[in-house]
C-alpha cells in the first residue's frame, strides 16, 4: 500500500503560525503589567466565575483564583505555559510532552471560557506535528482474545498502526524502534499515536512505568 505524502513546505508553515501565536500572546501578556501582575486574570475569574461554576468547577478553586496570589498565580502560568509549548514542540525528544500539555490547556480554557471553535481550531493544527511516519508500529494480536485491535483501526486516522492478525498470541505493539510493548506499555504506545486518546497518554505512560519498577522479579 502506498503511503500518504504531501507538501512538507504547507506543514511547516502552519507549524510555525502555532508557535508564533503561542509567542505573541505570551508577549502581549508578559509585557502587559496588569496581566503579568494578575489583575486582568483576577477580572476574567470573576466574569467567569457562573461559567466555571456550571462546569463543575469547585468553588473553593473558583474562591483562590480570585485572589491576587491565585490570579497572579495563574497568569504566569499561562505566559509560562504558552512559550513552553512554543519552544519545545520543535524538538522530537519534548514534542509529545508539549503537545499533552497544549490539549490540556485549551480543554480547560474550553471549559471555562466560551472559545471552543478555538480550541477545536488549535487541537486540529497539532495534527501537522504528526510525524509522517504512516504505519511505522505494529499491532500483533489474537482476533478471538483481543477486542481492542478493531477499535485502534478505527481512531487511527493518521495510518500510525499496522494490524498483523495472529492466532493465540497476546497483544503486542511494536514502536516505531521496532522494541515490542505488552500490558500496560502497550497501552502507552497505542494512547500516544492516536488522537482521540492522547490525553490518556501521560497517565497511561505514567503506571506503566511505576508498574515496571514495583512488578516482582
Amino acid at each position: 500500500m502506498r503511503e500518504p505524502s504531501g507538501p512538507v513546505w504547507a506543514q511547516s508553515a502552519l507549524r510555525a503560525q502555532v508557535s508564533l501565536k503561542y509567542f505573541a500572546s505570551a508577549g502581549s501578556k508578559l509585557f502587559d503589567p496588569k496581566w503579568r501582575g494578575g489583575q486582568m486574570m483576577q477580572g476574567m475569574v470573576k466574569a467567569l466565575a457562573r461559567t466555571m461554576r456550571e462546569h463543575d468547577v469547585p468553588a473553593s478553586l473558583i474562591a483562590a483564583a480570585l485572589t491576587p496570589l491565585g490570579a497572579s498565580v495563574l497568569a504566569k502560568g499561562a505566559i509560562a505555559t504558552e512559550l513552553s509549548v512554543a519552544c519545545l514542540l520543535w524538538w522530537p525528544r519534548t514534542r509529545r510532552l508539549a503537545l499533552w500539555v497544549g490539549v490540556g490547556f485549551h480543554l480547560i480554557i474550553s471549559q471555562i471560557t466560551p472559545v471552543r471553535l478555538f480550541t477545536i481550531e488549535t487541537l486540529l493544527v497539532y495534527l501537522c506535528f504528526a510525524t509522517p511516519d504512516a504505519w511505522a508500529r505494529v499491532v500483533r494480536y489474537d482476533p478471538a482474545r483481543h477486542w481492542l485491535a478493531p477499535q485502534i483501526e478505527s481512531l487511527d486516522w493518521l495510518h500510525r498502526f499496522k494490524l498483523v492478525s495472529e492466532t493465540g498470541t497476546a497483544l503486542v505493539v511494536a514502536d516505531r524502534d521496532r522494541t515490542e510493548k505488552r500490558g500496560l506499555a502497550a497501552l502507552a504506545v497505542i494512547a500516544g499515536a492516536l488522537p482521540l486518546l492522547f490525553p490518556l497518554w501521560l497517565l497511561v505512560a505514567a503506571l506503566a512505568t511505576v508498574g515496571r519498577f514495583v512488578r516482582p522479579g
